[in-house]
Parts: structure tokens; sequence; C-alpha cells
């Protein structure tokens, strides 16, 4: 039966129909094979269960394959070997879900699949959020990064262009931007407006003017620089001329600024002399303060003593390893540059060796003068502890017997 809907019932697609349903829940049964609620008079028919599908089962091994023994590996020869895959065995499918057999069970069905679907909606539009905001988050930390290379690129290029300048400033970029480009393009400009020129030499000969020509009106004063131009090339001698003072305002502002950039470098070099020269005295200074101090401080240690030699040689040998390692001094003059390189080398090994071991050492020392004076508490001790004579006369106050006679006497008189 096709049930019918007022016109006041809504319409739309996947509305709610709570109030519809309300009754309709209430049939049950076979209410869907009889629309009218009647009883049938057939008798439900079973439905007959799915057909389960076996697993094919694994041929069964022969029992000589099972008493067959296998070989020692002692080559690893399996690890070469290629086995064979052993069939997996079949997947055992799902029992199908059972269809539901009356409207409330169509009516639960619904609202799960509903459920389901508003779930798989809320999951996809979080994905989506998550993507675009990982995506404008791992943009943003790209410009990021690529925003500080560039400052650090750009920081780099203007150090070496500054140090460029000074070294040499006609390969600076701020040369080639102020000096060389403005002068390229006005000779460009002169050589074109005395493109098809005809002019005439001393001898009679017409050729074509050339840059030789302009050269040629440069490299004299103004006035006779005129007489040239207007016998060369007659009614453009105004325009040459304008040419010719644009080239040397040019050309004498590049010689200007090159002068006074080979200035700036000679001072800056000298600049830098003292500067470097004045950080290595303070170091010095600060060297020596810094040693002295310590022989005063520590005089059992880096001071000499009066009586030993052999210790004082050995500090001397120190000092001449000393200035040879940080200082290149007490080298042979005579020695070749490779050679004086090889013995400073050493001898900053040797310096940094010892200074490795000195801690050790100076704790083991320490630890024997600690020993000692425990050893020497003892002894001390068990000298102060020595039993007397008897009657109060201890070893150390007892005088020895004149002869045999006092020595008898002196006994005991237990004895």
């Amino acid at each position: 039966m096709r049930i019918l809907l007022s016109p006041d019932a809504p319409t739309d697609r996947g509305a709610e129909y709570t109030d519809a349903f309300a009754g309709i829940d209430a049939i049950e049964g076979s209410g869907l094979d009889n629309p009218m609620g009647s009883p049938s008079q057939q008798a439900p028919q079973e439905l007959a269960p799915a057909p389960v599908v076996s697993a094919p089962e694994a041929p069964a091994s022969t029992p000589a394959e099972l008493s067959k023994p296998k070989p020692d590996d002692f080559f690893n020869l399996d690890k070469f070997t290629p086995k064979r895959d052993e069939p997996a065995p079949a997947a055992r499918p799902e029992a199908p879900k059972p269809e539901p057999t009356s409207i409330k069970q169509f009516r639960e069905q619904y609202d799960l699949t509903k459920k389901e679907r508003d779930d798989f909606a809320a999951k996809v539009s979080e994905l989506e959020r998550a993507r675009s905001e990982g995506s404008r988050k791992e943009v943003e930390e790209a410009t990021k990064s690529l925003k500080s290379e560039m400052d650090s690129i750009r920081k780099n290029a203007e150090e070496l262009d500054t140090e460029v300048r000074y070294l040499n400033y006609t390969r600076s970029g701020e040369y080639k931007q102020k000096y060389e480009t403005p002068l390229r393009e006005a000779w460009q400009t002169a050589l074109g407006d005395i493109d098809g020129i005809r002019v005439t030499d001393a001898d009679g000969t017409e050729r074509d003017a050339s840059h030789h020509d302009i050269m040629a009106i440069l490299n004299v004063p103004v006035a006779k620089a005129a007489i040239i131009a207007q016998e060369m090339f007659g009614a453009a001698a105004p325009e040459i001329m304008t040419h010719r003072r644009r080239l040397l305002e040019l050309t004498q502002s590049r010689d200007k600024s090159i002068s006074e950039w080979k200035e700036k470098g000679a001072q800056r070099e000298v600049d830098r002399s003292k500067q470097v020269e004045g950080r290595q005295s303070r170091s010095r200074e600060l060297f020596e303060s810094q040693f002295s101090d310590y022989e005063k401080s520590h005089p059992q240690l880096f001071g000499k003593e009066d009586g030993d030699d052999d210790g004082n040689k050995l500090l001397d040998e120190s000092d001449r390893l000393i200035r040879i390692a940080l200082k290149g001094e007490g080298v042979d003059a005579d020695m070749g540059y490779e050679d004086k390189v090889d013995l400073i080398t050493k001898a900053q090994a040797q310096v940094a060796l010892r200074a490795r071991a000195y801690g050790r050492e100076r704790l083991r020392v320490i630890r024997l003068q600690q020993k000692v004076a425990e050893l020497e508490k003892k002894v001390g001790k068990v000298r102060s502890s020595e039993p007397g004579q008897g009657e109060g006369t201890s070893t150390a106050t007892r005088m020895a017997p004149k002869n045999a006679e006092d020595a008898i006497d002196e006994l005991p008189s237990a004895y």
C-alpha cells in the first residue's frame, strides 16, 4: 500500500520522521508481508543459511619428506636459495548481516546509518581543516626559513662587496652600476650617432667614421677638438662635441672614484695593521702577566730552587719549548719554511700533551703527599706509645748502665 503524505508533511529528503514512525514501530512480526495488519495464513518462510566456503586444505607431507633429514648448512646456502612460498589460507567470508524484518528494525538501521554518515562527514571536515591548516603552517615556516636564508645571503654579499671596494674598486657592484654601465651606454650612443658619416683623411681617402675619430677629439683641448670636429664631421660637429663632453665627464668621475677608493683601501690597511698589532700586543702582555703571577703564587711548581740543578734545567727546557710553540722564537734562521712549520707544530703538540697530563700527575703527587703524611703520623704515634723499662722510666729517659754491676742493680726487685 502506498502511504500518502499530507501537504503539510515535510518532503525534503533526509527529514526527520519521528512522529510518523512512532505508531508504525508497534507493528510486529510479518507486518511488512501484510500491509493491512491481518495475520497471514501462511507459515513464515525460513531463510536458508548462507553457504560457508571452507578453506582448501594444504597437501599433507608424505612420510618420506618428514623423515628425510635436512643437512647442516655449513656454507649458509639457505640464505641464497629461494624458498617456495606457501599458499596463504583463504580468508573465510564474513556472514552477511541479517536483513531487518520489521519497520522498527528498518527505523533502527536508518538511524544507525544516518549517524555513521554524520560521523564520516565530520571526520572528512576535520581532515580537510587539518590539511588546510597544516599546509598554511608549512608554507609560513618555509617562507620564514627562505627569508632568513635570503637575508643571510644578502648580508654576506654586502660584506663581500665592501671588501672588494677596498681591494679592487673596479670589480665591485657599485663601480659597475655608477660608472662602468653609464660610460658604456654613452659610448654606444655616440657611436650610433656617427654611424653612416663619411670622413676624409689628410691624404684625401674617404672612409666611415669610427671610434678612433671620437678618441682623437677626446685627447686634445676643447678649442682644438672643436676645429677637428668641424673639419671631420661638418654639420654634425656640435652633436659630436656634446658626446665628447658627456664622455669626458663620465671618464673623469670614474677615475676620481677609483683614486679615492685606492686611498681608502691603503688607509684601511694601515688601520687594520694597527688594530691587529694592538690586539697582539695586548695578548702578549696578558700572557706575560699571567705567567709571572703564577710563578709568584706557586713557586713550588714554577719557580726555581737553589740546589736543585736538575729541576731548574727542566724548567729552562720548558721555557724554550714555550717560546717555540707559542711565539715562534728560538728557531734557527737558516731553516726552510716547511722545516720551521714542522718544528713549531711539534712543539705545540708537546705543550698540548704536557698540559693534558698535568692535572692527573698533579693529582698523583697530592695523593702521595697525603699518604706520606698519614704514614708519618702513624709512625709518630707508634714512637710515642713505646713501653718503658718499669718504675715509670721510659726508654727515652733511661740512662745506659755504666757496667755490669750497675746493670744488675737496676733489675726489678722481683728478681
